[in-house]
């Protein structure tokens, strides 16, 4: 199965709201954001980071593991 396709897509959003994760990074998108969601039953809010294509500015992150948070966000804006 090609990705992206709707079977695809479909099955990444039932693992997403099965898993409730705290943090969602995906890439390749061609774009750079970032923003959160509030997913059935969490006690918590899910942060999202879209990452950019490769070679492109904003196709990397750092993970603090303990904080699950970018420490060089402020260097390096979504937007």
């Amino acid at each position: 199965m090609p990705w992206p396709t709707r079977a695809g897509a479909e099955l990444m959003h039932d693992a997403f709201l099965g898993v409730r994760p705290r943090l969602f990074a995906h890439g390749h998108y061609h774009v750079i954001d970032e923003t959160t969601a509030d997913l059935p039953d969490a006690t918590y809010e899910t942060r999202i980071w879209s990452l950019n294509c490769d070679g492109v500015d904003g196709n990397l992150r750092y993970l603090d593991l303990a904080t699950l948070d970018d420490p060089a966000r402020e260097r390096f804006p979504t937007r």
